[in-house]
C-alpha cells in the first residue's frame, strides 16, 4: 500500500509539474516571430572570429564526432540555405518523423553562454521545439525536446559556429544532464573556394552523477555522428537540386582528377537516423528503460520474498508457541 502511495503521488507530482511548465513553453514560442527570408538576420560586418581558437574550444570542450570533412558548398551557403532559414531545419526534422516543430527565428542579439567553463559571445540565438515520437516496448511514446541554437558568422573569414543546447522531458534520467553540440564550417584548407571543411563534436553536461554514464555518452557519441551526417547529406542533396545558373561554377581544384569530398560518395549510403535529438539517443534510452525495468522487477522479487519469509518465521513462532502451551497443560498441578 505504501508503495502504491508513493507511485501516485509521484505521477501527481509530474503532472502538476508539466502543467506549470506547458503554458510557459507555449508563450515562448508564440511570442517567437516567424521566419522571413527578407528579414532573416544577417551578422554584424565587423564581427572577425579566429578559427584556431574555435576549432581549439571543439577539440578541448568537446569529442569529436565529425572531423574535417569536406562539403562541396561555401560557408555562405552553410548559413544562407541551411541554417539561417527556418525551411530546411523543418524539413529534416519532419523527414525524421518528429512532430509539433516548431522552429523559431533568429533573435540578433549578442548572448553570453558558457557550454561548460569556458564564456563565450554569440550573435543571435533561436529556440527549437518538437516532439520525438518513438515506437517501443516501454517508456513514453512521445518525448518533448527543446534545443536552444546560438551562432556566430565571420563572413569576411568564412567560419560559422553553431552551438546546440538539448534538453528532453519525460524520459528516463533526463535531468541527470544536457546534451551540448558544436557546428564549426570554415574555408580554410579546403579543394576550392566553393567547398567548406566541418568539424562538430557533443558532449554531455552532467548534473547528476550516474553508473550509466559511460553507456549513456557511448550511445550519444554514435547516434550523434549518424544524426549529424544525416544532416549533411541533405544538404548536399538540397544543394544539388538547386537549377544548374545558381550552382557556382567549380574550380579547376575540383576536377576529376582530384579526390571527391568523401561525403558526396557517402551520401547514398548512409540510412536515415530514427532520431534527430542528439543529445538524448534512442539506444541509451532503451538501455535505461530495461535496467528501470530490471530493477524494479528486482524490488518487487525482494519484496515477495521478504514476504514469504515473514510469514514462514510467523508460522514457527505459532508452531514454537503451540509446543510450550501443550507442554504446560501437560505438567502435573
Amino acid at each position: 500500500d505504501e508503495c502504491v502511495q508513493a507511485i501516485l503521488q509521484l505521477q501527481q507530482i509530474k503532472k502538476q509539474t508539466q502543467d506549470i511548465l506547458a503554458p510557459e513553453l507555449t508563450t515562448t514560442l508564440s511570442e517567437t516571430p516567424s521566419d522571413d527570408p527578407t528579414i532573416a538576420f544577417m551578422p554584424a560586418a565587423t564581427t572577425t572570429l579566429d578559427l584556431v581558437e574555435e576549432l581549439a574550444i571543439l577539440s578541448q570542450d568537446y569529442d569529436t564526432v565529425v572531423d574535417q570533412l569536406v562539403l562541396p558548398f561555401s560557408v555562405d551557403v552553410a548559413f544562407t540555405q541551411f541554417w539561417q532559414p527556418t525551411t530546411f531545419l523543418t524539413t529534416l526534422l519532419e523527414s525524421c518523423g518528429e512532430t509539433l516543430v516548431n522552429v523559431g527565428s533568429w533573435h540578433s542579439n549578442e548572448t553570453s553562454y558558457a557550454a561548460f567553463d569556458r564564456l563565450e559571445q554569440f550573435q543571435a540565438v533561436r529556440t527549437v521545439a518538437y516532439t520525438h515520437n518513438k515506437k517501443y516496448m516501454v517508456g513514453p511514446s512521445s518525448i518533448p525536446t527543446v534545443q536552444k541554437q546560438r551562432l556566430k558568422y565571420d563572413k569576411a573569414n568564412g567560419c560559422l559556429v553553431l552551438t546546440v543546447t538539448t534538453t528532453v522531458t519525460d524520459a528516463p534520467y533526463h535531468d541527470y544532464f544536457r546534451a551540448e553540440s558544436r557546428w564549426v564550417f570554415s574555408t580554410a584548407a579546403t579543394h576550392s573556394p566553393n567547398e567548406c571543411r566541418l568539424d562538430t563534436g557533443v558532449r554531455l553536461h552532467w548534473i547528476k552523477n550516474t553508473w550509466l554514464k559511460k553507456q549513456i555518452e557511448s550511445a550519444t557519441a554514435s547516434e550523434s555522428k549518424e544524426t549529424m551526417k544525416y544532416w549533411t547529406v541533405q544538404a548536399i542533396e538540397a544543394y544539388q537540386a538547386k537549377p544548374a545558373q545558381d550552382v557556382p561554377a567549380a574550380s579547376p581544384a575540383s576536377s576529376p582528377e582530384v579526390e571527391q569530398p568523401k561525403t558526396t560518395r557517402n551520401a547514398q549510403v548512409l540510412p536515415r537516423p530514427r532520431s534527430i535529438a542528439e543529445s538524448f539517443p534512442s539506444r541509451s534510452r532503451d538501455i535505461l528503460v530495461l535496467v528501470g525495468l530490471a530493477i524494479a522487477l528486482w524490488y518487487v522479487h525482494q519484496l515477495t520474498a521478504t514476504l514469504h519469509h515473514v510469514v514462514r518465521v510467523q508460522a514457527d513462532q505459532q508452531k514454537l508457541l503451540d509446543a510450550i502451551l501443550t507442554q504446560l497443560s501437560s505438567r502435573p498441578r
